[in-house]
């Protein structure tokens, strides 16, 4: 076998994986932050695009825009009893902690955590996601709804899983305790998932049609631009850049896509 097959195997076996199969990506340097304290929801509401007053095991995507309604972060959010678990893309982590904190007002009831040193982060994908969860231990999976979560055990250890958009149709991130981090990996390979390369998943969630943080997702757009419509909630009123956004849906004004 040549030195160039060594090198693209495994690449196009994780990518393979997650197109017929199941395949995991290491997300270790994404960004996690916990958004506490009783004022959570209308603090996150007032910033971001999508309405947050939602139920514990739920979960959504909301965009932090700026005044312009210039795309500054897509979060991935869990609504847990005490807190929102707010994730993002990788390096993001200290541009949203310091664009977050320079919005908490002297009466607000928040307290802002990175996240990122004590947990670790995976994604799942490929068509039969499902069941290599359930044969490494965290039961069926298949009634959680799209961005819905719930802890599981897995390798002895409380793992979050949550649905999300992936390749085929079928995506769960997986959110471990760092300390675990290897065990899951081991436990989810063994039940029959692929690792899968940063180099595989780029070439995946492109043609999937997904945009990403530095990439499509940049300040340059604005969150219908980038064809994130969906996230952006015409009824939860006032949020920053609100206005651009209103008026971008009501007169049709996306002349970039």
């Amino acid at each position: 076998m040549s030195s160039t097959q060594d090198v693209t195997s495994p690449t196009l076996a994780g990518y393979r994986a997650a197109r017929k199969s199941a395949a995991i990506l290491d997300q270790g340097g994404h960004a996690r932050l916990w958004l506490g304290g009783e004022d959570r929801i209308t603090f996150l509401q007032r910033l971001t695009t999508n309405e947050m007053r939602l139920r514990p095991g739920q979960g959504t995507v909301t965009i932090l825009t700026s005044p312009t309604a210039r795309i500054l972060a897509v979060l991935t959010v869990q609504v847990h009893p005490t807190g929102l678990l707010l994730l993002a893309g990788p390096g993001q982590g200290p541009a949203i902690f310091n664009t977050l904190r320079t919005q908490i007002f002297f009466s607000d009831r928040v307290a802002l955590e990175g996240r990122g040193g004590v947990l670790a982060q995976f994604a799942l994908l490929g068509p039969q996601a499902g069941d290599v969860l359930t044969q490494a231990g965290a039961g069926d999976t298949s009634d959680l709804p799209l961005f819905g979560w719930r802890t599981v055990s897995i390798a002895g250890a409380d793992v979050t899983v949550q649905r999300i958009e992936g390749i085929e149709g079928q995506g769960f991130l997986l959110l471990a305790p760092a300390p675990a981090a290897q065990a899951v990996r081991a436990e989810i390979l063994q039940a029959g998932a692929t690792p899968l390369s940063e180099d595989a998943y780029q070439v995946l969630r492109v043609e999937s049609g997904l945009p990403a943080p530095g990439a499509e997702l940049t300040e340059d757009v604005t969150p219908l631009e980038a064809g994130l419509r969906r996230f952006c909630d015409d009824h939860k009123g006032c949020y920053t850049g609100q206005e651009i956004v209103a008026r971008q849906i009501t007169y049709d004004k996306v002349t970039n896509r």
